[in-house]
Parts: structure tokens; sequence; C-alpha cells
């Protein structure tokens, strides 16, 4: 009778392990006389079985599985994927059927990823029409080393996006140069899948810039793409002195017979009548002249253009009161007559005109 009890419980034991590995609310039957042992040696010790099992009868595991560390929670018929915690780097680790490193989770929250070669993050948009994965691509950032030397490394980047110039197309809008300190900027050849080491090819029909931050000592330039010599501009940050190789264009108010003036912040920077047929008045508007100060003034300039101010004379005031050249108001009263103002916030002072 003895006997067959025993054999009774290590039935149970046995289906309760069985019931531990494939059910879906496994439960335990616990009894101190049977022996649990690990016939794969996957384990270096099974003697305390509570650490897996409950120890009152029938009792259902639930809450938290807590895995021991180093060990691999495995995926796929090979192995192809596995989750662990590595105690060595203190991260939870994605491994490869290789146990090399794909992503990892730092204590602190990083995220890393890293591959051989080609190393990249992808977006994808569900809401895409297609159903194929590819279909739900809309860009990436990709980066590599184009200098491996220990302890000299220099790395480059791309950031890609989808129908800049083309719909459907892959471009590369933003490009980062190690090796010369360039930042690309436009619509680019493709640079996914590729280890980005020069940069990329402008595509016809677009323009592209990039900014040299390494110009010039304390210089940043600006110049087009493929160009070494040819800036468009320069900023020396040492000295505030901003240099442009070509023309430059400003916004024009064009005045028709009328007043100039509205109680509102403008971007105005000329104004110019282009008829008058009586005395008109300019006022600049408190909103505008709050926009100037004494070390960074506001620039406006008046014209007339018609040439009959001496008919027709054009007063210049200020909306809040202030003077200019220490007077209320300025006037036009000649022919073709311009005046450029800065307005520092509380008055004006003539620095050009004729």
């Amino acid at each position: 009778m003895k006997k067959k009890l025993i054999s009774v419980l290590i039935t149970l034991c046995v289906f309760s392990i069985i019931n531990f590995v494939y059910a879906t609310e496994p439960i335990f039957f616990y009894d101190s006389g049977v022996e649990f042992t690990d016939e794969a040696g996957l384990y270096a010790s099974l003697s305390d079985v509570t650490n897996f099992a409950q120890t009152n009868v029938a009792e259902e595991i639930d809450g938290n599985w807590e895995i021991q560390d180093n060990i691999h929670f495995s995926f796929g018929d090979d192995d192809d994927f596995s989750f662990r915690h590595n105690t060595t780097s203190t991260n939870y680790e994605i491994v490869n059927a290789a146990n090399s490193v794909l992503w990892w989770l730092t204590p602190a929250g990083e995220v890393g990823t890293i591959t051989t070669a080609n190393p990249y993050i992808a977006l994808y948009d569900s809401n895409a029409a297609g159903a194929d994965r590819a279909d739900e691509f809309t860009g990436m950032l990709t980066g590599g080393f184009s200098t491996t030397t220990e302890d000299a490394e220099i790395s480059d980047w791309a950031l890609t996006s989808m129908g800049c110039a083309t719909a459907g197309t892959e471009y590369t809008n933003l490009f980062w140069d190690g090796s010369d300190s360039h930042l690309y900027m436009g619509v680019f050849v493709d640079y996914s899948g590729a280890n980005p080491s020069v940069a990329p090819a402008a595509v016809a029909n677009y323009e592209s810039i990039y900014w040299d931050f390494d110009y010039a000592a304390t210089t940043v330039a600006l110049l087009p793409k493929d160009a070494t010599t040819d800036f468009y501009s320069t900023l020396d940050f040492e000295i505030g002195g901003l240099a442009v190789n070509g023309g430059q264009s400003y916004k024009k108010t064009n005045v028709a017979d009328a007043a100039y003036g509205t109680s509102a912040l403008t971007t105005d920077y000329i104004v110019a009548w282009t008829s008058i047929s009586a005395a008109r008045a300019a006022v600049i508007s408190t909103e505008d002249e709050d926009s100037g100060t004494a070390t960074l003034p506001r620039v406006m300039i008046f014209k007339d253009q018609t040439g009959n101010a001496a008919s027709y004379n054009i007063t210049i005031s200020l909306e809040s009161g202030g003077n200019i050249d220490g007077a209320a108001t300025y006037v036009l009263n000649k022919p073709y007559q311009f005046v450029t103002l800065e307005i520092d916030g509380t008055n004006a002072y003539t620095i050009g005109g004729n």
C-alpha cells in the first residue's frame, strides 16, 4: 500500500512539472520525498523546489516570474533571439543565436543597438495603404565609422525620408560628415543601407547646402553642395562679423498716394511712395519702435520714389511720441529724398539719407 501511494505521488509530481512547462494556468503538487532532476543539464541545482513551485498542495502559481541572471529566455527553433539580464554589463539584452548583443537597455533607461555594419533605426507607419512592411517605411537614421582607428574613430550619420522629389522614393535630407565637420541639408540620393563615409550626391533640380564648421578660426560658412570656396555667407562668432557673397534682397513696402502706418508690429524695411498727390504722414508704430534696442536697433528706410516730395512733403514721426534726432518729426521735402533711421525702442536717429 505504501509503495503504491509513493508511486501515485511521484506520478503527480511529474505531471505537475509538465503542467509548469506547458499549461497556461499551471497547478503544482508538492511532496517532500520527491527529488527533481535536470536531465537536460541546463541548471546547476534544482534542490530548492520552492524556487519554482508552491509548497501548498494544488495551489496555483501567480504573480511575477523571476528568471535567474544570465539565463536566456529564447525564441525560435534555433534560439534565433533571446532575452537575458547580463550581470556583467547590468543590462537587459536581446542577443542572437551566436550570443552577440543586438539591443540593450541599461538600468538608467538608455537604449543601445549594434550591428557588424550599417547600424540603423527605421520608423514605420501602420496607416500605410500597402499591406507589406516595406510599404509602411517612413525613413531611418543610419550611421557608421568612416575611420575605425582605435581611440581615433570618426563617425558619420544620415537621416532619410520618403517622397521629397519623387513620391514613393527614399532620399537623404540630413548628413553629418564627421571627417570634415560638414552638415549637409537638402534632397540627396538615398543613403540607407550603406555605411556613410562620404557626402551623398544631390538630386537634380533640388537645391542643397552645407554648413562648414571648420571653415576658419571662429568662423562658420554656408556653402552650396559640392563647393569649397564659393560660399554663400560666413559668420565670425568672435567679432560678430557677417560676410555675404552675392546679391541681397530686402523687403520693400510700396505706398500709393496714401499715409503710412499701422498700430501693429510689421516686418517693413524699405517704405517707398510710388505716387503722391498730397502731403502724407508716415507713422512708425510703437510695436515697431519697441522691436529695437540701443545695441540692436530696428532699421527702416523711407523714400520719395516719385520726385514730388518738394510739392507734397512726407512727414515721419513715432507713434509713441519719441523724437527723431531730437525733433518730433523728420520731413522728406526734396525730390527723391530718402532717410535711413535706427530706432532704439524710445527714439530714432538718422544714419543715412540725402
